[in-house]
């Protein structure tokens, strides 16, 4: 299942590296194994950073916050966290910190559980308890808070419908990963467990402080890109 996931998250983040500014400078964010193998890390937990450096001694690592980036104003071209979304305490303080150290017309690449994908609607139904991490946000309310903080959505991807978990090793792993691919689950990103969003700091880096909504133009711009992917 971490295979599964991981090549959804790889493609994702490679097609929007890909169009980032050229030379980028590169941003793991909360990088936990170092799965991504991005150039400068950081991560919260000791121990993940000690087992990347046990890996490798040239690797730059920085034990940090991730709410509270030790880095300069318009550091990156691009920050890239997966896996770590839904662990933070503050999500939209996340986005506010990325913002920061992002250049105008930075790109960001992120994943996060969905509040309303179809895993936990099946949990509610079902009368099981939702495991932590829990998803805060909807897909819908991810985009909106993304755009309410100084980015504009560039695209969006759904996946995780596969019914295991991520350590799992079950022989119909495959079959079923064949079987959403067939499907193309990944356009229905508002039901999907799992996102991975792309977004590009606006050029002005203006942000609202969350009281004022985006303008219709940033608004029907999310909505065409949920309803086109």
């Amino acid at each position: 299942m971490g295979r599964y996931l991981l090549e959804h998250e790889y493609a994702f983040a490679g097609r929007w590296l890909g169009q980032a500014r050229q030379p980028c400078r590169v941003l793991d964010l909360a990088c936990g194994s170092g799965s991504m193998g991005l150039p400068l890390r950081i991560d919260l937990d000791p121990l993940a950073l000690a087992e990347i450096r046990r890996q490798s001694n040239r690797m730059p690592l920085v034990a940090g916050d991730a709410l509270l980036l030790p880095f300069a104003n318009n550091s990156f071209d691009c920050v890239i966290a997966i896996e770590c979304f839904e662990y933070f305490t503050d999500c939209r303080g996340f986005l506010r910190a990325v913002n920061r150290v992002l250049v105008n017309g930075g790109t960001l690449i992120f994943d996060s559980l969905n509040r309303l994908g179809y895993k936990w609607w099946l949990k509610a139904l079902l009368g099981r308890g939702v495991p932590y991490p829990s998803p805060e946000l909807s897909c819908g309310e991810l985009l909106r808070a993304t755009v309410e903080h100084g980015f504009d959505v560039q695209g969006i991807r759904g996946y995780g419908w596969v019914p295991f978990t991520r350590d799992s090793n079950s022989p119909l792993l495959p079959l079923a990963a064949l079987i959403e691919n067939k499907l193309r689950l990944s356009r229905y990103s508002s039901i999907s467990p799992k996102i991975l969003v792309a977004a590009r700091k606006r050029e002005a880096g203006m942000l609202c402080d969350g009281t004022d909504p985006p303008s219709d133009e940033r608004r029907h711009e999310t909505e065409r890109v949920m309803s086109t992917t």
